[in-house]
């Protein structure tokens, strides 16, 4: 059974700080029969190469806006919450994770992320990409479908999904600069990226939506996770 990592994020509140992440990302890797190990963040290297040493494959979740000195940009007015420490324990061991050439599945943040530790960077908010955008923070249902994403002939999702398909949606960020280690493998009709792929490793996959509570309702969103767990298990 391969271990699946996750990384958490932080919720803070007056009294407290405490680790988060939402069930659903758990739920959605345990059902195809994996493992999850949770990451609590670190600024060691050694622990981080360590983590990534155990597990056979990682998903990085969706969560708060990355902060924008770790890819060279100043806030801007539409900028959401940061939490520096976590971002840059993600960056960080996503960086390492690629380095180790383990399986990734970065989910909303997650793919940005991905695209940052590689060199990239992120528009603060979509309306920063053009005024004329989609609607990509709907406020239906979690598992409803919101508009559709066109996949890149001859990527990894073009060959699970097909040319097109409706997904659900709730990010205000997304990729701008785009890392020279990555490909774009979908995008939206008004040209905002959804999923990006690696041109090197043998799975690494960004996808701005959210599969794991798309799953529930949508039973194709399987394939995205199983295709993470077989690469583990070919890895």
């Amino acid at each position: 059974m391969p271990i699946i990592g996750i990384p958490l994020a932080t919720m803070t509140t007056p009294t407290k700080e405490s680790y988060y992440l939402s069930t659903e990302y758990i739920q959605a890797i345990e059902k195809i029969g994996a493992f999850v190990v949770l990451l609590p963040h670190t600024t060691d290297q050694d622990k981080i190469v360590r983590q990534v040493s155990h597990c056979d494959g990682f998903l990085m979740p969706g969560g708060d806006d990355v902060t924008p000195h770790l890819y060279g940009e100043e806030p801007l007015i539409k900028l959401g919450q940061c939490d520096e420490k976590v971002d840059e324990y993600h960056l960080r061991i996503t960086k390492e994770i690629v380095e180790q050439d383990k399986p990734f599945l970065g989910i909303c943040r997650g793919a940005q992320v991905l695209n940052i530790a590689l060199g990239g960077s992120v528009y603060q908010d979509v309306s920063y990409h053009s005024e004329n955008v989609l609607l990509h923070r709907q406020s239906g249902k979690r598992h409803d479908l919101c508009h559709k994403v066109y996949f890149q002939k001859g990527s990894k999702l073009y060959k699970l999904f097909g040319e097109n398909m409706l997904v659900n949606s709730f990010h205000h960020q997304s990729i701008s600069t785009l890392s020279p280690k990555l490909m774009i493998s979908a995008v939206a009709s008004d040209g905002i990226v959804e999923a990006v792929e690696s041109l090197t490793s043998k799975f690494c996959i960004g996808v701005q939506w959210h599969p794991e509570i798309m799953v529930y309702n949508h039973s194709i969103m399987n394939k995205l996770f199983e295709a993470l767990i077989d690469s583990c298990l070919d890895h």
